[in-house]
C-alpha cells in the first residue's frame, strides 16, 4: 500500500487522469452548445477542510478497500475483472445513498454512476496493477473527488446529460487503457518468442 517507488508517469497518470476526462467532457459540451468553452471550465473551490476530508475520505473509505479488494481478487481473477467486480460492489453500495439522496451529490443518475464508479474502479485496477501502490490509487481517487467537486460535472451543477458523458468518456478511456496495455504486454511476448527461437 505504501509503495511509492514508481515511475513518475504513473503519478502523472493518477494526477491528471480525471481532469482530462472532464476538460474533454466540457469542451465537448460547449461545442455540441456552441458556445465558448470559458463559460463551462470554472473552478470552484471548497474550504481547506472540505479538501482535507475528501482526501481522507478517498483513503478511507476508497482506496483501502479498493486496493485490498483488487489485490486480493486478482489472486483468483485478472485484475481486469477484479476491478469490474469491485466496481459492481461499490455501486450497489451507494444505491441506498443515492435513493435516499443523503451524504452525496445529489440527483445522481443511478445508470451512469455505475458506468462512472466501473471506469474509476477499472482505472484504481490498471494503475495498481502496474504500480503495487495504494498512494497512486490515492492519488487518482484524491484527483477525482477534487475535479468533482471543483468543476461543472455533477448534475447537481452541470446536468444530467453532462454527467453521463463524463461517465461514459471516462469508462472509454479506462477500456482503451486496458487494450493498449494488452497489445502491448502481446508485443513484448511476440518479440521475447521471436528471440528464443
Amino acid at each position: 500500500m505504501l509503495n511509492w517507488k514508481v515511475h513518475p508517469k504513473w503519478y502523472i497518470l493518477s494526477l491528471t487522469f480525471t481532469i482530462s476526462i472532464t476538460f474533454i467532457t466540457l469542451i465537448l459540451k460547449s461545442f455540441y452548445y456552441d458556445v465558448d468553452y470559458h463559460s463551462f471550465i470554472t473552478f470552484r473551490s471548497t474550504t481547506l477542510r472540505g479538501y482535507i476530508a475528501l482526501i481522507v475520505w478517498a483513503f478511507l473509505g476508497e482506496v483501502v478497500w479498493v486496493s485490498y479488494c483488487i489485490r486480493e481478487l486478482s489472486k483468483i481473477t485478472k485484475p481486469f475483472y477484479a476491478g469490474l467486480i469491485v466496481g459492481v460492489f461499490w455501486t450497489l453500495w451507494f444505491i441506498p445513498i443515492i435513493l435516499n439522496n443523503e451524504g452525496i451529490f445529489p440527483q445522481l443518475p443511478i445508470l451512469p454512476f455505475f458506468i462512472r464508479i466501473l471506469g474509476v474502479a477499472g482505472m484504481c485496477a490498471f494503475i495498481y496493477k502496474n504500480t503495487k501502490s495504494g498512494i497512486c490509487v490515492l492519488v487518482l481517487q484524491t484527483m477525482s473527488n477534487f475535479t468533482t467537486v471543483s468543476f461543472p460535472i455533477m448534475p447537481l451543477n452541470g446536468g444530467k446529460p453532462t454527467y453521463t458523458v463524463f461517465a461514459v468518456i471516462g469508462f472509454l478511456m479506462m477500456l482503451s487503457f486496458w487494450f493498449f496495455s494488452y497489445l502491448l504486454n502481446k508485443r513484448k511476448q511476440q518479440v521475447m518468442i521471436k528471440n528464443t527461437l
